[in-house]
Formats: structure tokens, C-alpha cells, sequence
């Protein structure tokens, strides 16, 4: 159970994807507000979280003698406008590893309304063929993760934000 704890991750998104996509089935009609009440729920203990974090960031940096500079503005970078999930062999720096998947929800919250907006117009048929190909997009990751193991780190298929997408 402990093992395969980090499925509970794809849970999460999926059930917050389908509380969100009920709570605004009718379509979001003030796309700021709804941008700004998606962002006040997790930016702020996230940039807390963060701040707590900032020593382990330059303990996680000793070891690379040059390059350092870039390297903290590369990662403040990504930190700050949560694209971290993006760069998965960051992990290893400051608060990636456990901040990935805000990264991810913020991409998911920023194409919710565009992805309301062309789902509502799709007949029912339409509506199933998108499932099927959603479910084989969720697939093939994972599938190509097993086929050809050796040519890529898992992070890649599990943290990336477009992945988690389907």
C-alpha cells in the first residue's frame, strides 16, 4: 500500500477535477475571479512553505562549485511562478519534490475554462469518443514508461503537467 501511496496524487486530481468541473458546469463567467480564488487557496502556503524551505535550497546547491548563481535564479524562477513540475530533474533542489503537484494544479486551473467551455459543446457521442481518447492519452505515459524504462526517469510521465492533463 505504502508503495503505490503516490497514486493517491492522480486521485486527488481527479476528484478535484470533478468537484471543480461540477461546481462550474454552467461555465466560468468572471475568469479573474475565478483566477484570483484559485490562486489565494494555495500561493500563500505555498510561499510560506517555501520560505521555511530556503535553507535546504542553498544546503541542496554546496555541492555544484559552479554555476551556482544561475542555478538559485533558475529555481527561485520556477518556484515563483510555480512551473517546477515542469523541470522534474529539479526534485532534488529546495521544495520541488514535495511542491510538484501545486505546479500542476495551477496548470489544470488555468485550462479549466477553456476545457468547460469545449466540452459543453460536444454532443454525447462526441462526448465518448473524447473519453476514450483521454483514457488512451492517460495510458500511453505510463505504457511507454514500462516499454522503454531505461531512456527516461518515471518523474517525467509523473510530474509533468501535461501528462496529468488527460
Amino acid at each position: 500500500f505504502v508503495s503505490l501511496g503516490s497514486s493517491g496524487m492522480s486521485m486527488f486530481f481527479i476528484f478535484s477535477g470533478f468537484i471543480l468541473t461540477y461546481h462550474y458546469k454552467n461555465g466560468i463567467t468572471d475568469y479573474t475571479q475565478y483566477a484570483f480564488n484559485r490562486l489565494t487557496r494555495i500561493y500563500p502556503s505555498y510561499v510560506l512553505a517555501a520560505l521555511l524551505a530556503l535553507p535546504w535550497l542553498i544546503s541542496s546547491l554546496d555541492h555544484y562549485p559552479s554555476g551556482q548563481a544561475i542555478r538559485y535564479v533558475f529555481i527561485l524562477f520556477t518556484n515563483i511562478f510555480m512551473l517546477q513540475a515542469w523541470v522534474p530533474q529539479m526534485f532534488a533542489f529546495w521544495n520541488d519534490h514535495g511542491s510538484w503537484s501545486l505546479s500542476v494544479e495551477i496548470f489544470l486551473y488555468a485550462l479549466l475554462p477553456f476545457l468547460l467551455r469545449f466540452f459543453q459543446k460536444l454532443s454525447m457521442k462526441q462526448l465518448y469518443i473524447s473519453l476514450a481518447l483521454l483514457y488512451v492519452g492517460a495510458v500511453l505515459p505510463g505504457m511507454s514508461w514500462i516499454l522503454f524504462e531505461q531512456y527516461t526517469t518515471h518523474l517525467v510521465y509523473y510530474s509533468t503537467p501535461i501528462y496529468r492533463l488527460p
